[in-house]
Formats: structure tokens, C-alpha cells, sequence
């Protein structure tokens, strides 16, 4: 069904809030859809909600479970998220900017680094973000080709990367450097 919500539109943008959505589901929710709606895109919003649960569509918004991120993200003409580290990288080498709305201070970091690459905007706090700024976050991200290429290019290098074989190097380098 997601599939076929994807297939049958414009890109959608893809919501994930991580932490917020988990200890806040429903507020984050109405955050989510009212920018969504303020935006006027298509939307697919990973949902912990019960009042908006998985395979419900409403309008043009698509409510999913946790998605593959490699797999969803491509798909999709930018994310939405929190700016943990796993979703960053899936966001980034799926190659589409970022709207990052951190929770804690990890999450501001990465979202500061998405910004100074040229790929996001500059990350808002949960707390202080409102559907209108979030809104406009969304607006400004999918009407910067800028950011859309940088993204892109930045979703190819990582794509070229061998992280997993470099990162094990690395590792066995410092092991063995007191040797």
C-alpha cells in the first residue's frame, strides 16, 4: 500500500521524529500533519500514534510503521527528522535534504553539520518549533535546488564509500598501535 501512496504523486516527504514521537506521540503528530498540511505536500509520517495508525491514509498523507530508511528514503524528496545519527546517514546517502528538529544536543550537532554542508535547514529545537516554522522549513528545502544537488552529490559519495571496511581499518590501527 505504501508503494502504491508513493507511486501515485509527487515525491512525498518522509516525517521521523524518533525521540519526540516516542515520549510525545500525539502532539508530535498534530505537528507533523498541521506542517504537512501548511506545506502542502505529500506526506509519509512514521506513526507511534493509535489515533493515526500504520496503513491509514488521510488526504495526502500516508501513515507507516518504522520503514526501511535505505529503501523509503530515495523514494522521497526530503526527510523530516530528528537528527539522530542513524537517520542522518540514511537521509544523506539516500541523497534528499533535511529538516532537522532535534531533541537533545547529539541530535542539534548533526543537524548543524547537515546545514553547513549545504543539505538542510538549520535545525529548530522540538520545543520551539511550530507547525508554521516547521512549514516553512519544508517549503524552503524543496524549493532550494541548491540543497536538492548538494544532497544528491553527497548521497553519491557516500554511496562510493566502503564505511564498514574503513571504519574496521581504523579500528585495528588503534588496537595495534601500542604494539
Amino acid at each position: 500500500i505504501l508503494e502504491d501512496f508513493i507511486a501515485k504523486g509527487e515525491k512525498p516527504v518522509y516525517f521521523t521524529l524518533g525521540s519526540p514521537q516516542q515520549i510525545d506521540p500525539e502532539n508530535s503528530m498534530e505537528l507533523i500533519i498541521e506542517a504537512a498540511k501548511l506545506a502542502k505536500c505529500r506526506a509519509i509520517i512514521q506513526t507511534s500514534s493509535t489515533k493515526y495508525p500504520a496503513g491509514l491514509t488521510k488526504e495526502n498523507i500516508y501513515f507507516t510503521d518504522a520503514a526501511p530508511h535505505s529503501k523509503i528514503f530515495p523514494l522521497c524528496s526530503a526527510v523530516v527528522h530528528h537528527g539522530g545519527a542513524g537517520t542522518t546517514q540514511s537521509a544523506s546517502r539516500a541523497g534528499v535534504p533535511s529538516v532537522v528538529v532535534s531533541f537533545m544536543d547529539e541530535q542539534t550537532s548533526w543537524g548543524k553539520k547537515l546545514h553547513s554542508l549545504g543539505v538542510a535547514t538549520y535545525p529548530t529545537r522540538y520545543t520551539k518549533t511550530t507547525p508554521k516554522t516547521l512549514a516553512n522549513a519544508i517549503t524552503n528545502v524543496l524549493a532550494s535546488s541548491s540543497m536538492k544537488e548538494k544532497a544528491k552529490i553527497l548521497g553519491q559519495s557516500m554511496s562510493e564509500e566502503d564505511g564498514v571496511n574503513e571504519a574496521v581499518s581504523y579500528c585495528e590501527k588503534i588496537m595495534n598501535s601500542d604494539k
